[in-house]
């Protein structure tokens, strides 16, 4: 029966599923060829990311390694492995997409080939500026440190001119800092000078004057070649291999853009031939469908429609109707179908018939199911009375809860305002030092960092000591700690007349030992405070400053610069502290004291670690102690009162939508 229907049924669908393979197919081959460019694409992104990172390296390298004395004593660089190992991953990536089929299709193997050849020479001028600054040295090594050390013999000379000799040195100094052709001349005239000297000093014997002008013709020999060694490397001047490796650096960057242009063309016209091929075979599949159902109508659809009536008409009419379906058709299989539900007419009849008394039956078990899921109701609507008193009950746990919780808050708010007690009033720090802030952002209500200032004026003294701390943690156990020093300080500075920075610190230490009953033992808390403690005499302007961790940070005019930026304009002074805290530790030591003679404009900057521990919401990166040194230098010809909103509104910036890591607490004064 349908055989025939089937053969003409199978060989529409056939050639329609051809159709619909054919489109599938081609759908296929486009989208694995948009997914290998999205490789390309993603490989050409990685390598460029790597490739600016290790730009950043190579940054750090000349502004952090080139002015440590531990990178000249060791010779080893962290940036510089960082940098060989980023060359080697950068490379093998740049073989791998250089061989990728797909690179060739979308025409850019030249500009990877371009960009390798480029990295080859970035890496080649990166290696020889290393090489010319460890030749060069810093400070004590290289060529500079033989160089001081040949001035340094000729300065235990005795009866010569220590005039011409500061002279010498402070053109070279001059010359260091500022990379300036003039010192150099005037650092010549001055050898010639002193040259001159030696030779008609009466007082300085034969020997003495000729080893005296061996050792200032060395001098002058390694300062030549520094000169050359600088204009060679061009770090501060940029020019010379730093001016090439930056122009390298660009053309690469260069390169990059054209190879991700070009696969983003190749990517948009791949897109137009999928549209236009697809808009192609969408009307194929269309046109065959109407001719499709046209067939089916003719040969089907019509005769099966009024089989359709008859048999509508037989079931409007309660299955009751007998008349015979007369359905004219030439199509052999649907005559068949008619016989058949003739057939199916009669035996259904006969069922139906049947289907009613066993209706009849099933009601009247239904009727008894009703009545028991009646009972059931009752049952669950007790039930939903019991959940509604549990509800009550909740709620007043929850009220409880609230109220707890609001007693609880208020407590801390009450500890803040005992913690701002015992905390010294800024106005008190203003009467001392007009010039002067306090930037204070604790994470919580209360904090575990705090400032403190005492002025003491008598007989004996007239000093004024302050200092900022950070206490172990922060909130509630941070603030108690803090309560705790603050009530030390005082006692120290008052009872026992203790005014040396280093003596506060040792005592401090002694009395948080003994307040925690501290002994060193495990498993026992190691709590204590990180600290920066100045004490400036305020008739000499003597500075005293010991500290446990935190520095002390001081930013000095410098009157003979002539360059307009900051950095120029102002001489960056740092006393580090101690590395270890005030409070029990394995291997304490007495603190250092570090004394300076303060100038009148001199900036003091004294700070907890959580400025510059925050993480920055945009680049996922901490604030870093060169970071805020870089927002001091911004606003440092700002008034002190500005300097303080521009931190302020740096590190918000900075943190972003990211919650506060740490307590923050910034000291600043003007002198």
């Amino acid at each position: 029966m349908f055989s025939n229907l089937k053969r003409k049924l199978f060989a529409i669908f056939l050639t329609y599923s051809l159709l619909a393979v054919l489109v599938f197919a081609l759908s296929d081959y486009y989208t694995n060829e948009k997914e290998k460019i999205d490789l390309v694409q993603q490989s050409l992104t990685s390598i460029y990311m790597n490739t600016l990172k290790d730009f950043e390296v190579i940054d750090d390298y000349f502004s952090v390694d080139t002015k440590n004395d531990h990178y000249f004593i060791t010779g080893f660089s962290k940036n510089i492995e960082l940098h060989i190992k980023n060359v080697e991953e950068i490379e093998s990536e740049l073989n791998r997409l250089n061989k990728n089929k797909t690179s060739e299709k979308i025409h850019i193997r030249k500009f990877i080939s371009n960009i390798e050849k480029q990295f080859i020479q970035y890496s080649k001028n990166v290696n020889e500026i290393e090489k010319l600054i460890n030749r060069r040295g810093y400070k004590d090594y290289g060529y500079e440190g033989e160089m001081r050390d040949y001035i340094h013999s000729i300065e235990n000379f005795d009866n010569i001119d220590q005039v011409s000799l500061l002279l010498i040195r402070r053109h070279e100094k001059d010359y260091i800092i500022r990379n300036d052709q003039k010192y150099i001349k005037a650092l010549k005239s001055e050898v010639n000078i002193f040259r001159n000297k030696i030779i008609q000093n009466q007082s300085l014997s034969l020997s003495r004057k000729d080893l005296c002008l061996v050792y200032l013709q060395s001098y002058e020999t390694l300062f030549d070649s520094i000169v050359v060694l600088d204009k060679k490397i061009g770090i501060k001047t940029n020019s010379g291999l730093k001016l090439e490796l930056r122009q390298i650096q660009k053309e690469i960057e260069t390169e990059f853009n054209n190879a991700n242009a070009l696969s983003a063309k190749t990517k948009a016209d791949l897109y137009k031939r999928i549209q236009i091929d697809f808009i192609f075979y969408t009307v194929l599949l269309v046109i065959f469908s109407l001719i499709f159902s046209y067939y089916l109508s003719k040969i089907i659809t019509r005769p099966i429609s009024a089989l359709a009536k008859n048999v509508h008409d037989y079931v409007n009419s309660g299955f009751e109707d007998s008349k015979e379906l007369t359905v004219k058709t030439s199509n052999y299989e649907i005559k068949n179908l008619i016989i058949n539900f003739s057939s199916l007419k009669k035996e259904l009849s006969e069922l139906i018939n049947n289907f009613k008394t066993k209706v009849k039956e099933r009601t009247l078990e239904v009727e008894g199911k009703n009545n028991k899921l009646e009972l059931q109701k009752e049952e669950i609507e007790s039930q939903n009375e019991h959940l509604q008193s549990q509800n009550i009950v909740i709620e007043i746990q929850k009220k409880n809860l609230e109220e707890k919780n609001f007693n609880l808050l208020s407590s801390i708010r009450y500890a803040k305002q005992l913690q701002d007690a015992l905390t010294p009033d800024i106005n008190d720090l203003k009467g001392m030092f007009k010039d002067s802030f306090v930037l204070n952002m604790p994470k919580d209500i209360v904090s575990g960092d705090f400032f403190w200032f005492k002025n003491i004026k008598n007989e004996n003294y007239n000093v004024s000591l302050f200092a900022v701390a950070d206490c172990t943690g922060h909130g509630v156990p941070g603030a108690m700690m803090s309560m705790l020093a603050i009530a030390l300080l005082n006692e120290i500075v008052y009872r026992k007349s203790v005014k040396s920075s280093n003596q506060v610190l040792d005592e401090l230490r002694a009395q948080i030992k003994k307040s925690l009953r501290q002994t060193g033992q495990k498993p026992e808390r190691q709590d204590g405070l990180d600290i920066a403690f100045c004490v400036i005499d305020n008739d000499t302007k003597e500075l005293s400053f010991s500290g446990a961790y935190n520095p002390l940070w001081i930013f000095r005019e410098n009157n003979n610069s002539k360059f307009q930026n900051n950095e120029d304009l102002f001489e960056f002074i740092e006393f580090k502290g101690n590395k270890q805290p005030v409070g029990v530790y394995p291997n304490e030591t007495p603190f250092v004291e570090h004394k300076i003679l303060l100038k009148h404009n001199d900036v003091i900057y004294m700070f907890s670690d959580g400025f510059h521990s925050q993480i920055s919401s945009k680049t996922n990166r901490k604030l870093n102690k060169n970071d805020m040194k870089y927002f001091i230098y911004r606003s440092i010809n700002k008034s002190i009162k500005e300097q303080c909103k521009y931190l302020e509104k740096e590190f918000t910036n900075w943190k972003g939508n990211f919650e506060q890591v740490d307590d923050v607490l910034v000291l600043g004064i003007k002198i």
